[in-house]
């Protein structure tokens, strides 16, 4: 299984890079 990179992630949820970059940080809250 190979590693996932923050592209795959934001292709696979529809997202975009900068939205799960946000996300990893913990951004998300203060975003929203």
């Amino acid at each position: 299984m190979k590693t996932l990179s923050i592209k795959d992630i934001a292709v696979k949820a529809g997202v975009s890079i900068t939205t799960v970059s946000f996300i990893i940080n913990g951004k998300a809250k203060e975003k929203s």
